[in-house]
């Protein structure tokens, strides 16, 4: 059963990109003339789609059916030829089998590895399918705060835009839950949008900055940037974001 078929109906007015997104991604991949580049859990492939101009190819896939199907039908409509856009799985797949200039793990997409396990595993793999000179980049939001709090962290939120003015009415309550031992969080959405409403339930694990490193540095992989969010600001106890760019080591 595909989990985020929910989510997908709403994804792209429910989850603006942080500031600066998009540039920070175009800015990286201008690096090198017409680069390949490996979306790794595209979504309906937003980011995909905004690289596209400045890239010679893009594999982009998600494990999403829906929302594969939802990025398929903007290519057809956006007649864009250079994007190849597929359900698949990583690790299990046969289909990786070149190398790329850029793997992007964007959007928290690192978040999805639940365990330590399985974040090796797929650092490994993707250390085996960068070029030279290849770069990995990576973001997601920076571990939380620990308190006496291990059950539930509540808010309401707004989008601050919508890409279509037809579903900018968004209202979100989210209902969090944290199990600390495993460093899982599982968020829980009622989401009315325009008038609808959705219910929506996903786990992801939170991963610590020094944990980061050292995941990185057993999987041959060297670390080159460290930033806090999309401007390039460095990580501080502030910091909502870590992204890391990184090189296969040597």
């Amino acid at each position: 059963m595909d989990q985020y078929k929910e989510l997908s109906k709403i994804y792209d007015a429910l989850i603006p990109e942080p500031i600066n997104f998009f540039q920070f991604y175009l800015e990286k991949i201008r690096e090198k003339d017409n680069p390949t580049i490996l979306d790794f859990g595209c979504g309906t492939g937003r980011l995909a789609i905004f690289l596209s101009s400045y890239a010679k190819e893009i594999d982009a896939f998600d494990i999403s059916e829906s929302m594969i199907e939802k990025g398929m039908n903007k290519l057809k409509e956006l007649k864009i030829k250079n994007i190849n856009i597929t359900v698949d799985n990583f690790l299990t797949s046969q289909s990786f089998t070149k190398n790329y200039d850029f793997i992007l793990l964007s959007g928290g997409v690192f978040e999805y590895f639940l365990t330590p396990e399985e974040q090796q595993q797929n650092l490994n793999k993707i250390a085996d399918k960068l070029g030279n000179e290849a770069k990995l980049i990576i973001d997601i939001e920076a571990a939380p705060f620990i308190s006496n709090n291990t059950t539930k962290h509540l808010y309401d939120s707004l989008p601050n835009k919508s890409t279509d003015e037809k579903t900018s009415k968004v209202k979100v309550y989210q209902k969090r839950a944290y199990n600390f031992e495993k460093q899982l969080k599982k968020d829980s959405l009622s989401v009315n949008l325009n008038g609808r409403y959705y219910n929506i339930e996903y786990i992801s694990r939170y991963t610590y900055l020094q944990e980061l490193r050292y995941l990185f540095e057993k999987c041959n992989l060297k670390i080159i940037a460290e930033y806090g969010d999309f401007l390039k600001n460095k990580i501080n106890k502030n910091s909502q974001y870590y992204i890391i760019e990184a090189i296969k080591g040597v």
